[in-house]
């Protein structure tokens, strides 16, 4: 850990490197009005982060004005510290207690960023839909009652999705979206009705993708061993980092599982770094102003 934190503070020495890193990052073709879209602006430098006025609608917007960082007392230096070690390839996971120590900050402190990284890694995962050949199956997260196929209360149905590689069966792409109960019939919570397949091809998979629902509560098919290890991967990860993850924050887990494996995938975009893709969402996490 001293290694990376020395590494990073190579890169970023001052909290204008910081600044100059995430100015790029937000408007690398210059600035843009999150209001009307203007391309010119006023710099008003009289604050510790500048405030850039656009010349036409005269909104004025800060580097991290609708962004994860917004109306947060840690430095700017901390929070590319965070997004840092959340995306290095040597830490398989961060918990609250760990990026504390590194920070220095309180343990609440430590948690809300994570919170907000996690919602920011979430929006990434939405934003890029699977394409090409896909194969898709329903797993319980939570060890399911032997011999039944009626969900146990404590199940959440996980639809798992990926792009398989025809001649190794070894995923290159995946997704895990928790499904709604109303999507899953009630003795058999691996069979997703149409509705439910219809939601998953439309929001997480391109237009142009071939998605296959294999239907079947046993089938030892390849693709089919593939993906339930897939959701049981997840499933011992989060178990030894995070003593376990269930209810409503466990979805933006199962995208952090996602994301760490996609970024290792060959199709991932190798000119930029997680790092660099998860700043981007981060600073992207803003919408339109009104």
């Amino acid at each position: 850990m001293q290694e990376l934190l020395h590494q990073f503070e190579e890169q970023f020495e001052t909290p204008e490197d910081c600044y100059s890193f995430l100015l790029q990052i937000k408007w690398p073709g210059g600035f843009e009005c999150p209001r009307c879209s203007h391309r010119q602006c006023y710099v008003i430098a009289t604050r510790k982060l500048p405030l850039y006025e656009c010349r036409d609608c005269r909104y004025q917007a800060s580097l991290i004005s609708g962004t994860v960082m917004e109306k947060s007392r840690t430095s700017l230096r901390k929070w590319l510290l965070a997004l840092y070690l959340f995306t290095h390839p040597s830490i398989d996971g961060l918990n609250a207690v760990r990026l504390a120590e590194c920070l220095k900050v309180t343990y609440k402190t430590a948690w809300s960023m994570l919170h907000k990284i996690r919602q920011a890694v979430s929006q990434f995962d939405d934003a890029k839909p699977l394409d090409g050949k896909v194969d898709v199956i329903v797993t319980p997260y939570c060890r399911p009652l032997l011999g039944s196929l009626e969900p146990h209360p404590k199940e959440s149905p996980v639809i798992v999705g990926a792009n398989l590689n025809e001649a190794s069966n070894e995923a290159s792409v995946i997704k895990m979206k928790i499904a709604e109960r109303s999507m899953l019939r009630a003795t058999n919570a691996c069979f997703l009705f149409p509705q439910g397949e219809q939601w998953f091809t439309s929001c997480h998979s391109s237009e142009t993708a071939s998605v296959t629902y294999i239907r079947k509560p046993i089938d030892y098919r390849p693709q089919t061993i593939v993906l339930r290890q897939l959701a049981k991967q997840a499933q011992k990860w989060m178990a030894r980092l995070y003593r376990g993850i269930s209810g409503p924050h466990l979805q933006s887990y199962l995208d952090e599982f996602c994301f760490r494996y996609n970024s290792r995938s060959p199709k991932h975009n190798q000119n930029e770094s997680s790092f660099h893709h998860l700043c981007a969402a981060s600073l992207l996490h803003s919408r339109k102003i009104s």
